[in-house]
């Protein structure tokens, strides 16, 4: 199966995204003009995609709270109570993120950053490629979940990359492995997991095998 491109995205408001320049930042809705830079660059370089903080954690640690009487008959009661120290306040929904400014790294491809929110990673990147209007080319094992977050989805038959994930982040930039960096240096977890392309196609790799991103069911 492979993807069409509809750039639906790039009209509704609800693609919202942090427009980084140097040290500046704008929330902005997603444009046909930002579009069009973007596939611009496209044709030139791929940029980078770097998610930011640790996909299904928020929601996971909800989910402890209320089935931990289901969950310590599987898992260890360390792995439990290390997901219970989470708090609301860490998670909190906001478009400005510690080391923002060290993030915003690229002068001729000023960063966007989307959050995840409650819709999940997976569909966050979908709707990501809508407001970009752009294909996608990722490496599914580069993403930078919690082994934690997996034991308690599989024990509960879910899937952690549809978790709602405040807190998180996807980055669109030139330099995807110094953004890394940068972050890693601010004490946040961030992982460069691939690029945007000019294709169609939205992809995940996981070693040969590969799954292409299908928008979330309404």
């Amino acid at each position: 199966m492979q993807n069409r491109l509809t750039g639906k995205g790039a009209e509704k408001k609800e693609y919202c995204a942090l427009y980084l320049y140097n040290e500046t930042a704008k929330k902005t809705v997603i444009t046909p003009e930002h579009r069009q830079q973007i596939r611009k660059v496209c044709g030139i370089c791929s940029p980078d995609i770097v998610i930011i903080g640790t996909p299904g954690e928020y929601e996971a640690a909800k989910l402890v709270s209320e089935k931990k009487d289901e969950l310590k008959r599987s898992l260890p009661l360390w792995m439990l109570e290390k997901l219970e120290a989470v708090t609301r306040e860490d998670y909190e929904e906001g478009f400005v993120f510690p080391g923002y400014k060290e993030a915003a790294i690229s002068s001729e491809l000023p960063a966007m950053v989307f959050p995840v929110g409650k819709k999940g990673l997976f569909a966050a990147l979908w709707d990501m490629g809508e407001a970009l209007f752009c294909g996608i080319d990722a490496d599914l094992l580069d993403i930078p979940m919690s082994q934690i977050v997996i034991e308690v989805c599989e024990c509960l038959s879910l899937d952690p990359y549809k978790l709602a994930s405040f807190g998180t982040y996807i980055m669109v930039c030139r330099n995807g492995k110094t953004a890394e960096r940068l972050l890693a240096e601010q004490g946040i977890r961030a992982s460069c997991i691939g690029n945007i392309t000019d294709g169609a196609d939205r992809i995940l790799r996981n070693g040969e095998n590969i799954r292409y991103l299908v928008p979330a069911k309404q």
